[in-house]
């Protein structure tokens, strides 16, 4: 993988593997790096076994002396360059420990956007909807707010300049205590299809909302 210098705010991923050439390419426009884990950067992309590829987003405090309790909002639009054979998926995780699958995730497969809430009460699993269908070379829009704490979050999807889905997962509420240090949530984009599938992200206006 190779990664751009940081200059002018602006930060260009791409990654190639064996499978065959480049995969696909990022673009992630806005300055703040340090809202993001340092250790893996602003964007990851990892080639598990030259089949599964994944980019993710880490939000996490930044620096000891940053408030713990802010939010933290961007806004990316994705579109399949060509058309995708296995699901594609994105999904959004707050730090649930030990890890038993997202809290929330969107997959497209066969043109078709299906959204999956995990279910938290005493029936396990995932109550799922589907909100829409996608075609080769159009955007989807999407919104993401982590607010406070990382524990709470508001995910909106627009199509055409329509809203077609919106998730929010209630009020924020005020931890009583700072919350570990590795506190965070997770966001991500995943393909699982060892295809010729390729995808494009633009990531617009990361910022901190005091």
């Amino acid at each position: 993988m190779s990664i751009s210098t940081f200059a002018s705010a602006r930060t260009v991923f791409s990654d190639s593997f064996s499978g065959g050439g480049l995969f696909s390419r990022y673009e992630v426009r806005g300055g703040c790096r340090e809202c993001f884990t340092q250790r893996r950067g602003l964007l990851t992309v990892t080639n598990k076994r030259g089949r599964e590829r994944r980019a993710e987003l880490w939000a996490k405090r930044r620096s000891a002396s940053t408030p713990y309790n802010e939010d933290i909002e961007w806004r990316f639009d994705v579109r399949f360059t060509k058309a995708p054979r296995n699901k594609f998926i994105i999904f959004w995780q707050t730090n649930t420990r030990p890890f038993k699958g997202p809290d929330m995730m969107l997959t497209v497969n066969k043109g078709r956007i299906r959204a999956y809430l995990r279910n938290r009460g005493a029936r396990r699993g995932y109550a799922t909807k589907n909100i829409g269908r996608l075609r080769v070379g159009q955007w989807m829009d999407f919104k993401v707010r982590f607010r406070r704490h990382m524990r709470k979050g508001y995910f909106q999807v627009v199509l055409n300049n329509r809203v077609v889905w919106t998730y929010d997962d209630g009020p924020t509420t005020q931890s009583t205590h700072s919350g570990h240090r590795d506190s965070r949530t997770k966001f991500g984009l995943y393909s699982g299809s060892s295809s010729r599938a390729t995808w494009e992200a633009d990531f617009d206006n990361i910022r901190i909302i005091r």
